[in-house]
């Protein structure tokens, strides 16, 4: 296997033929290959034999540049092997659909160069080497990038929309903090409740709109357990108003990981909502988190399993449980569900971002129980202990032009021991950023669209001075600008990260006492 080799066809120049020598033969097969991929040229290609370890017979191009992989690093990395390209948990059911020819498209993830996996399609056929061998021939498509659909309408108006809601949610929020009347916290609770209902509608619109939650994501250094506080904090009000206990166990070796805080905590918290919607009140539900063995150094596998005992899906609903808009029809639930249909399609697709997987298993009356898995790469410099205040004494500036979401950002960083210093536009930022001394502010956060200078030029101004340390100052975006395109863009423009809003004040804490990434 060792002296495996390849060169270019003569028929499609953009495919490499794998052999013990480099290989010729492909003339024979070269026409069909066309012909199979003529309506297919922006996908990859790939076709191996029915064999051990799933030998490669030709692979595009395209394939290698969605691995990011050269394909001298790809026979070194693998000896001409797909199998080893497949991420191991999905090997056994790539090998079941080779064997099964009713399969024509399978979903399975691949490993990139950098060791993380990524989620693909695959469109498969069969046919026969020129040596009478039988080959099977894929055509590659990343499945987020296949779902992407474009409307900027739909942006345009959820922006506009989630502004006034993130005033509403942070007054309640505030309204609740500093009350010590229940009638009046309760009331709040409703308040926020149905705001988040609404909030959740336009944000999961948006999330199913673009589809394509690929790289690159914000990703920041963070601790399993503070996820899982953070997530069960985002919950709690829902499950209150229900009178539904949530148990949590996490079970885990290595807790401090790096990852899309954000999207993780986001997909979790949909499941934990699906879970209470679908649950009669005075239930229980679980939260497990364990971690599983791994063979890939530097990252840890875990699985995120949430358990609840609510009216269960029916067998035959199981297949489109993840679909847009699928909602259960059972005559033992309320006419009013509270969402669209969309939390679970939302959760399949941040997972699948995230390189991972996502299950369920149910049985009508008895409950479901929704399953993770997904591999996060490892944080092995992280502190052994937090600070109790760990906004304690940071100097913040936030940049918000609106007057009252942004009195509100700094009134619950005030609360939680920083000092915030509000500016309302780009420019006020930047006079306020060089006017101190060097290291004066410990983090920026930023919200894009303002007037007379938005975040994107804020931003490269702030980052050009250097002698005010511009280039090492956290600066994180806090927008409604939450597709991926927006987060790519974000994120080039010099940003750290970025906090949707309405604004998850935990998870926002959470990114600001992180540990910066080179």
């Amino acid at each position: 296997m060792q002296g495996k080799r390849a060169h270019r066809s003569f028929y499609k120049e953009d495919l490499y033929f794998i052999g013990e020598d480099g290989g010729s033969g492909d003339g024979a097969l070269g026409q069909q290959i066309v012909d199979l991929l003529s309506n297919n040229f922006a996908v990859g290609a790939v076709c191996g034999f029915y064999e051990d370890g799933f030998p490669l017979y030709f692979i595009s191009d395209f394939a290698l540049q969605n691995l990011n992989l050269t394909i001298d690093e790809l026979l070194e990395r693998t000896h001409g092997n797909y199998e080893e390209l497949i991420f191991p948990e999905d090997r056994e059911a790539f090998a079941a659909s080779l064997e099964d020819d009713s399969w024509e498209t399978c979903e399975y993830r691949l490993i990139t160069k950098s060791g993380e996996p990524r989620w693909f399609s695959e469109h498969r056929t069969q046919a026969i080497a020129p040596d009478g061998r039988p080959i099977w021939i894929g055509s590659l498509r990343s499945v987020q990038d296949a779902h992407a659909l474009k409307n900027e309408m739909l942006s345009k108006v959820s922006h506009d929309m989630l502004t006034p809601l993130n005033t509403i949610l942070g007054t309640a929020n505030l309204m609740a903090a500093n009350s010590e009347d229940e009638a009046l916290k309760d009331s709040c609770y409703i308040i926020s409740a149905a705001a988040s209902r609404l909030m959740d509608m336009i944000d999961r619109a948006m999330e199913l709109r673009d589809g394509s939650n690929s790289e690159p994501r914000s990703r920041q250094s963070f601790s399993l357990s503070e996820l899982m506080t953070t997530t069960l904090d985002s919950v709690s009000r829902k499950l209150h108003l229900k009178n539904q206990e949530l148990k949590s166990v996490l079970d885990a070796q290595h807790l401090d990981v790096v990852s899309d805080f954000s999207g993780l905590a986001r997909a979790l918290r949909a499941l934990l909502e699906n879970a209470s919607t679908f649950s009669p009140p005075d239930s229980q539900i679980e939260l497990f988190v364990r971690e599983l063995p791994t063979l890939q150094p530097g990252f840890g596998y875990y699985e995120f399993a949430v358990t609840d005992h609510g009216i269960g899906i029916a067998r035959e609903n199981l297949d489109q449980i993840f679909e847009p808009f699928t909602r259960v029809e059972d005559t033992r639930l309320d006419g009013d569900i509270p969402h669209m249909g969309l939390g679970l399609s939302v959760a399949k697709q941040l997972v699948q971002s995230l390189g991972g997987s996502i299950s369920v298993q149910s049985t009508v009356g008895a409950g479901s129980m929704f399953s993770i898995r997904v591999q996060l790469e490892l944080d092995h410099t992280a502190d052994e202990a937090l600070p109790t205040c760990p906004l304690r004494g940071r100097r913040i500036l936030v940049v918000e032009d609106n007057s009252l979401n942004n009195d509100i950002l700094c009134e619950f960083l005030e609360m939680e021991g920083a000092v915030a210093i509000p500016a309302r536009d780009g420019q006020q930022a930047l006079q306020e950023f060089t006017r101190r001394e060097k290291g004066f502010f410990d983090t920026i956060t930023m919200d894009i669209h303002m007037p007379v200078m938005d975040g994107y030029e804020a931003t490269r101004l702030i980052r050009e001075c250097t002698e005010k340390g511009g280039d090492e100052v956290r600066i994180i975006a806090v927008t409604s600008d939450n597709s991926s395109e927006d987060i790519r863009r974000i994120l080039a423009s010099g940003m750290d990260a970025h906090i949707p809003k309405p604004i998850d004040f935990q998870a926002l804490q959470a990114v600001i006492t992180a540990k910066k990434l080179n």
